[in-house]
């Protein structure tokens, strides 16, 4: 440990050209920064005050029950999954191995940067989510309230919105915008049977399939109606499972745009 610049409390601060760094129980910390050439790093059970950076070259960092207020990952080849955490952001960049965030959550952001390295998201929820990879897949369950962008590259996209039900997603734009660019790749959404909200899905060269039309006709407007591109809203309607104040609410602003490949948006209730 070392005293922080300007102050007296301690920070961890630790480099290791090979082996392991492990991390346990601790209960605050004002910073911490771990860097390793190859191996592993481990931390459970702990609390931090600033920043936690943990860089890895190659092998594997894995992080679990961790309170932070910043979190960043730097890999190259190190696998990175993260579970049951929370911080205000959270920045990952990779290179070519995994990433795996697994019920976390940030009050704040989300961003990961990763070229081949797969990226799974599965039950996280933040405000602003930002997913960029060359070839890398990106999967998962989000709940997010301002913001959605995944720029997939030539990768697929499959994934779900989780509903958000307190009055979050409502911005002071009128719902969540939901970005979604790939190419070559399906895109297979899943939102909520009662998704309302303006959309905007076009499929250059293959097919768009959008089930919350099918399913709410009465309730439905569209601008187009192509097969390759569907355009339109969706508006607030009651439903048995909607939650007062917020039923009535316009939920989301969905653009994806494919190429070659389809973009398939489904319900929960198509799924079931």
């Amino acid at each position: 440990m070392r005293q922080c610049a300007g102050t007296e409390e301690l920070c961890i601060d630790v480099a290791v050209v090979e082996g392991s760094v492990v991390l346990r129980q601790i209960p605050a910390i004002r910073g911490i920064r771990v860097s390793i050439g190859s191996g592993t790093i481990e931390a459970q059970d702990f609390r931090c005050l600033g920043d936690a950076q943990f860089v890895a070259m190659q092998g594997r960092i894995h992080l679990e029950r961790a309170a932070i207020i910043g979190l960043l990952l730097n890999t190259t080849l190190a696998t990175v999954a993260v579970a049951d955490s929370c911080a205000h952001r959270i920045s990952v960049k990779t290179q070519t191995a995994p990433v795996s965030l697994h019920r976390t959550n940030a009050t704040d952001t989300i961003d990961v940067s990763s070229v081949s390295g797969a990226v799974s998201l599965d039950d996280i929820s933040t405000c602003f989510l930002t997913v960029a990879t060359d070839t890398a897949s990106v999967s998962g369950v989000w709940a997010v309230s301002e913001q959605l962008r995944i720029f997939a590259g030539l990768a697929a996209v499959h994934g779900r919105l989780q509903r958000i039900d307190d009055g979050q997603a409502m911005s002071a734009l009128g719902g969540c915008e939901c970005i979604i660019r790939t190419r070559g790749k399906p895109v297979h959404l899943q939102v909520d049977e009662n998704f309302s909200g303006t959309f905007d899905l076009r499929a250059r060269g293959s097919v768009v399939r959008f089930d919350p039309a099918a399913q709410n006709p009465p309730y439905t407007s569209f601008t187009q109606y192509f097969l390759t591109w569907m355009q339109g809203t969706v508006f607030p309607h009651p439903h048995p499972a909607a939650v007062a104040p917020f039923a009535h609410c316009a939920q989301y602003r969905l653009f994806v745009e494919n190429e070659n490949a389809p973009v398939i948006v489904t319900t929960a209730a198509a799924a079931a």
